[in-house]
């Protein structure tokens, strides 16, 4: 993943938490799940970043299981 790559993500994560908005937030959850699937090793892999992108893709997760009428 590229420097501007990291940026556009971590700039939509922060335009979704201040906004509420809900596009963005799943845009930042799908680019995570896919830098997971293709860089980490191991699902349990403690190398930096790895660990900070799953929390970070867990915590958006868990915005949208709460925000989730269904």
């Amino acid at each position: 993943m590229t420097v501007e790559a990291i940026r556009d993500c971590l700039y939509r994560y922060c335009r979704g938490i201040d906004r509420a908005d809900e596009a963005a937030l799943r845009s930042v959850a799908a680019k995570l799940d896919a830098v997971l699937k293709e860089g980490q090793l191991s699902e349990d892999d403690v190398e930096f970043p790895w660990p900070q992108i799953r929390s970070a893709f867990e915590d958006i997760a868990e915005i949208g299981r709460q925000t989730d009428p269904s």
